[in-house]
């Protein structure tokens, strides 16, 4: 889901007066006909949810002339043990990649619509020392950020949502599964 920097204080607002009611008030399930099936959040739970919210990111903003350049990129085959000896590595299905610039440069990866909300996608900005990578598996939702400094380090930030990355001692099966 996009949210706008307008949309995102509306509602981290809306979450601070909740959270003082609740700590007036106490729990409120009795009161609204929302909390039927579930029960309320607790200032805690409310607390992370803000900060949440808080790091959400809006639609990197568009150059006047965002023209992406489409590419088709063929798919991996090297790998597989079935392989007859004279097949290619890299074979059809040939899956678009958009390269565009947006506020650095923008990966949208198995689309070339700016706007496809589902297609996953990287940001890649440069900073005063280095390099800034969003991962965002689908609709700008990140589950990490990858920093390159100019010095050669390399560090990985990863995200707390709903939506996190998982770390793996080795390529995960599903990524090459015939």
């Amino acid at each position: 889901m996009r949210l706008s920097q307008r949309e995102i204080a509306t509602v981290r607002a809306a979450l601070r007066l909740w959270r003082a009611h609740l700590k007036q008030v106490g729990n409120p399930s009795n009161v609204s006909d929302l909390f039927t099936r579930h029960l309320p959040l607790s200032p805690k739970e409310i607390d992370r949810l803000a900060d949440r919210i808080g790091k959400g990111r809006e639609v990197p903003h568009l150059s006047r002339d965002w023209a992406p350049a489409c590419l088709a990129v063929p798919t991996y085959y090297g790998h597989r043990e079935d392989r007859k000896p004279d097949e290619p590595d890299f074979a059809d299905p040939f899956v678009p990649v958009a390269v565009g610039e947006v506020e650095g440069v923008r990966l949208i990866l198995g689309s070339d619509d700016p706007n496809d909300d589902e297609a996953p996608d990287i940001q890649i900005e440069r900073r005063p020392h280095g390099w800034a990578i969003f991962l965002h598996p689908t609709a700008f939702d990140s589950v990490a950020n990858i920093y390159f400094l100019d010095d050669g380090r390399s560090f990985l930030l990863p995200e707390w949502g709903e939506q996190q990355i998982e770390r793996v001692s080795d390529i995960p099966e599903d990524l090459d599964a015939v």
